[in-house]
């Protein structure tokens, strides 16, 4: 009797033991030169250990920038292209711009200053032009963070952020590595625990593997010639 109870527990052990390793265990994905993603049973995370040192500085600076859900949740997008990025990656800014080119889902819940009493005060703030944001309605929201477009200087706009005490930082968006950085920055921030950055991650990456696939088979093909067609102006 007591060696069955001996080898029950010893079997018990061996299953919690195993599921660990099967709870932990990952494919690895790489595209291209910089981005190899890890990839879990409920989620992708990008394996910064395999990936390229641009990666990984990019990870470290944002990382270093939204700490927290607390930051996370209290952030005043200057551009509107920061606005319409931070919502796509499941982030609502408190504060945008007010422009024809923001989200409809953004839009459909802006408001002003006007329209709302200082107690019932949800959505995204109407913080006035892109060009010439309304400074005192910034600082009334007192916000954690103010993010930018690294493709736009707001220099004056950004420098009387500074000097009233908030936190004013560029989010990047000049390069297609910027987009998986951050939303695998939040995906830790929130202990990969929200659903729509999971999920948006994950067809990222599907996508991503379309494209690979797509290389490889043309790449085992005849060579083809493309025509480039270049037009001046906007």
């Amino acid at each position: 009797m007591k060696k069955l109870m001996v080898a029950v527990m010893v079997l018990a052990m061996l299953m919690v033991l195993t599921g660990c390793v099967s709870a932990q265990a990952s494919e690895s994905f790489r595209f291209g030169e910089d981005l190899v993603f890890s990839e879990q049973e409920a989620y992708v995370q990008i394996d910064l250990e395999k990936s390229s040192e641009l990666v990984r500085e990019k990870h470290r600076r944002l990382s270093a920038i939204l700490k927290d859900t607390a930051t996370v949740e209290n952030i005043v997008a200057l551009t509107t292209t920061t606005a319409n990025i931070l919502s796509q990656a499941g982030v609502m800014p408190i504060g945008a711009p007010n422009s024809a080119s923001l989200l409809p889902e953004l839009k459909s819940i802006q408001y002003t200053m006007q329209d709302a009493p200082k107690n019932k005060r949800e959505g995204v703030l109407d913080i006035g032009s892109a060009l010439t944001p309304n400074i005192e309605l910034i600082l009334e929201l007192k916000p954690s963070l103010v993010l930018y477009s690294d493709a736009l200087g707001h220099t004056q706009t950004m420098q009387a952020l500074q000097d009233a005490g908030l936190t004013v930082e560029p989010l990047g968006q000049s390069d297609y590595l910027d987009m998986f950085v951050l939303i695998d920055v939040l995906g830790n921030v929130y202990e990969h625990k929200n659903e729509r950055v999971n999920s948006l991650m994950q067809e990222l990456v599907a996508m991503l593997k379309q494209a690979d696939e797509l290389v490889k088979a043309n790449q085992q093909g005849q060579p083809k010639t493309a025509a480039v067609i270049q037009i001046a102006g906007e």
